[in-house]
């Protein structure tokens, strides 16, 4: 999907949302939108939204655990790789003991970013067994 299809899809949800704001589906959509073009925050409040809408269906709470997972490991993935790219240009440059301690702030940057989602993720997890345990009751 290139940008203009980007825009013509995200005008075209806004509009729908407009005209429907509690429908889950068209928020759940959306986002999808947004995540694909690595607009992770507005993509998870959409999800929220939905959520917030219709708590009862584990279906936006697995989708946010799931846009929660593509966001942290395409983070990572590009932390990684300037990471990698620093330290291609710097090792002329720079002490081995002072490449570890540039490594171990790095480290120490990734797992600070990851939390915050793994925290959320963690919320999903036990929304979704709560949500499972509910429709074992009504059985």
């Amino acid at each position: 999907m290139n940008l203009l299809r980007f825009e013509e899809a995200n005008q075209t949800y806004d509009l729908a949302i407009q005209n429907n704001p509690e429908d889950s589906d068209l928020l759940n959509d959306k986002a999808n939108v947004l995540v694909r073009f690595g607009k992770y925050d507005e993509a998870l409040k959409f999800l929220d939204y939905a959520i917030s809408n219709n708590p009862n269906n584990a279906l936006y709470f697995f989708n946010k655990g799931n846009k929660i997972q593509r966001i942290m490991k395409e983070m990572y993935q590009k932390i990684w790789e300037d990471l990698m790219k620093r330290y291609n240009t710097m090792t002329m440059q720079f002490s081995k003991s002072l490449m570890i301690q540039l490594f171990i702030v790095l480290k120490v940057e990734v797992i600070i970013f990851v939390s915050k989602y793994f925290n959320q993720a963690e919320q999903i997890q036990g929304s979704i067994i709560n949500l499972q345990l509910c429709d074992l009751d009504k059985s």
